[in-house]
């Protein structure tokens, strides 16, 4: 992979190519009880949008694609950042939790922004412990606010302020 912003624990994050739509989408779509599904056309978009950023994560060791993030807010006046995505491949190998301790750093040592946030569905238990453990704060919900087959799903929204970053660390 090419264009690497950071190697975390034997990750390594850099920015999406093109040509790396069709696993994106793959793992998109195996996680889609979780994740809103994008057409390719809008993760083109995000590839080359200012305010956005299409982050690939490989596993540095077997160069293989382990999952994608989407972060938005970039250049916002705010210092508000936005974890918009994060999708892994394979589970319970840690990925997911070296992939927020990059977007942490990222937002709070390097960008030196103010917040970071994201939503999440309530039923996506295993990504709400997970965000807990790594010490986001819910604060809200959004009741039934997706349209899910014949009924509806609430979304958590948590974040993390830079001063709660700097007492983790």
């Amino acid at each position: 992979m090419k264009d690497v912003l950071a190697e975390v624990d034997g990750l390594a994050f850099c920015h999406t190519r093109i040509e790396y739509l069709d696993l994106v989408l793959s793992i998109e779509k195996a996680n889609s009880d979780f994740v809103f599904m994008w057409p390719k056309e809008r993760h083109v978009e995000a590839i080359h949008r200012l305010d956005e950023m299409h982050i690939s994560i490989a596993n540095v060791a077997s160069r293989e694609f382990v999952g994608y993030m989407i972060l938005a807010g970039i250049g916002g006046e705010d210092l508000a950042l936005e974890f918009r995505r994060l999708v892994i491949a394979d589970k319970g190998k840690g990925y997911g939790r070296t992939s927020i301790k990059f977007v942490k750093e990222y937002c709070f040592g390097l960008l030196k922004y103010h917040r970071l946030w994201l939503d999440v569905y309530t039923d996506n238990e295993r990504a709400v412990d997970l965000y807990r453990s790594e010490g986001f704060v819910q604060e809200g919900l959004l009741r039934e606010c997706k349209k899910h087959g014949d009924g509806y799903r609430s979304m958590l929204i948590m974040s993390m302020l830079e001063s709660e970053y700097a007492e983790l660390r």
